[in-house]
């Protein structure tokens, strides 16, 4: 899958990168490698990190999150726990057609 991480008015570090990739990576095991492509984007407002998190799945399938938080590993953990829950429900309904149309 192709990771891209912005910041806008902010520099993203290395760690931060290595971070999000690691979360990121807890997705693709729950869609079985179904994604294609993920965009990350931090900015700062005031005093709050915005994480805005979108996941292109196949079958032009596409998952949302924004997370907000004063720290930027929160943030990021509150996008991807928006997601997931979508990636499960889109694995679940995936598995059920399968199973129905058997």
């Amino acid at each position: 899958m192709k990771l891209t991480v912005t910041g806008r008015r902010l520099a993203i570090t290395q760690t931060n990168r290595l971070d999000i990739r690691r979360r990121i990576a807890r997705l693709e095991r729950v869609l079985n490698d179904s994604a294609v492509s993920a965009q990350c984007v931090v900015e700062q407002e005031r005093a709050a990190f915005v994480c805005e998190l979108t996941v292109h799945a196949r079958g032009d399938h596409i998952l949302r999150g924004v997370g907000r938080h004063a720290r930027l590993p929160a943030a990021v953990g509150a996008a991807i726990t928006k997601v997931g829950g979508q990636a499960k429900r889109l694995a679940d309904r995936w598995k059920t057609r399968r199973k129905a149309g058997a």
